[in-house]
């Protein structure tokens, strides 16, 4: 599933988040989360 979202435009998301999101704590927020990357503990992912 994570795989899937490799391949999102980050920016055109942002863009398309920012019409409906007006706060800009919030939009900074995702766009730190959306730049995380994920670390392997086992076989699981974590964000």
């Amino acid at each position: 599933m994570y795989k899937d979202f490799d391949n999102i435009n980050q920016e055109k998301l942002i863009k398309l988040i920012e019409q409906k999101i007006n706060d800009r704590r919030i939009l900074k927020f995702i766009r730190k989360w959306l730049k995380a990357g994920f670390m392997e503990v086992g076989n699981k992912k974590i964000r």
